[in-house]
């Protein structure tokens, strides 16, 4: 028999996991594998939307990849001629109408739900639901994953990172530890930017985790996790007391 997910049944996972009203939740969610989820990306939302109820905070990454210049493509099947070609005719990036390339599925449904606001960034984009300091939207462009601006809410609040099939190696709380310790790997990466009336490459700063740093962020958090449908979810605090959640 076909196992299938309701809201309910993430309204239950995520009440035992600790999250309740008040609380701020960054969601990373690749649904990918998942068994059916009734009413899809939706559901999951919703279900984080009446427990942390309006007074609380959700987080969602809603990165654009696609913004980078072609001199930044991790995997480049392009070859160097071409590149001129591929930066005149991208439309570069706009908050409105710019769709997510990781997370995909969630990220862009989550940008439907009403009241909810994306920073600027070309590349790193962040999107709020809830109650916030209107601080977090103003995402720097360089080094644009940080606890003083777009995770700022996570130094003076109860919060947690939800990871929905994806690895806790992955977490988009490791960046923000490097930046707040002065580690990690300084890379250049370019953008392409709608300005209106026209485009504009920009150049900004960003760190990558050193993986030799991963075992000593890992014990600076709480870390909880489930099985569901053979994929896992993860619960990260930066509090490691699981009394304090």
């Amino acid at each position: 028999m076909d196992i299938l997910y309701t809201k309910k049944d993430f309204l239950d996972i995520f009440s035992t996991m600790g999250i309740d009203e008040g609380m701020v939740v960054l969601v990373q969610a690749d649904l990918t594998g998942f068994n059916e989820i009734l009413s899809g990306s939706q559901a999951i939302i919703e279900a984080l939307q009446e427990l942390v109820k309006e007074d609380g905070c959700i987080i969602c990454p809603t990165f654009s990849l696609s913004c980078l210049d072609p001199a930044c493509y991790e995997q480049n099947d392009y070859t160097y001629e071409s590149w001129n070609m591929i930066r005149d005719n991208m439309l570069g990036y706009d908050p409105k109408l710019t769709s997510c390339d990781l997370y995909a599925d969630f990220a862009d449904q989550f940008l439907k739900n009403e009241n909810v606001r994306r920073t600027n960034h070309p590349v790193y984009s962040f999107a709020f639901w809830g109650t916030y300091d209107e601080k977090c939207l103003e995402q720097p462009l360089n080094f644009p994953i940080s606890f003083s601006r777009v995770f700022r809410e996570f130094v003076d609040r109860r919060a947690c990172n939800i990871l929905i099939g994806e690895k806790i190696e992955n977490s988009l709380l490791w960046p923000a530890m490097a930046k707040t310790m002065n580690q990690g790997i300084l890379t250049i990466k370019r953008a392409i930017i709608n300005q209106g009336r026209g485009k504009q490459l920009k150049n900004f700063l960003n760190l990558e985790v050193d993986q030799e740093r991963m075992e000593e962020y890992k014990k600076m958090c709480y870390i909880q996790s489930s099985e569901y449908s053979r994929k896992a979810i993860h619960f990260l605090s930066l509090d490691t007391s699981e009394e304090s959640i």
